[in-house]
């Protein structure tokens, strides 16, 4: 989730890590490329699914629930670009629970 630098105490990661969560780093990648935070990626990934009528947002402070909500601004869907290339960190790191 922070590539190329230490991750800081008490994130998710450092208490849940392991290999394949490492792998996950593509996501914060391509959040960047489309000019969102990692967050922001995934609620705007949420929010392009028709299957998925509403999302709960979290955020411990103002600065974070402000950040979230932004995702939800009229005009800010993700492009066609950045689906495909959500959908091909998917096909490489599928949930295991759903492989054969």
């Amino acid at each position: 989730m922070y590539p190329g630098c230490d991750v800081p105490d008490g994130e998710e990661l450092n208490v849940w890590g392991s290999e394949r969560v490492m792998q996950g780093v593509s996501g914060e990648m391509i959040a960047a490329a489309a000019g969102l935070t990692p967050s922001q990626l995934a609620y705007s990934f949420c929010r392009s699914r028709w299957y998925i009528p509403s999302t709960i947002i979290g955020a411990t402070t103002m600065e974070q629930l402000k950040e979230n909500l932004l995702t939800f601004t009229p005009g800010r869907e993700l492009d066609i670009d950045i689906l495909g290339a959500i959908e091909d960190v998917h096909k490489r790191h599928r949930n295991p629970t759903l492989m054969d």
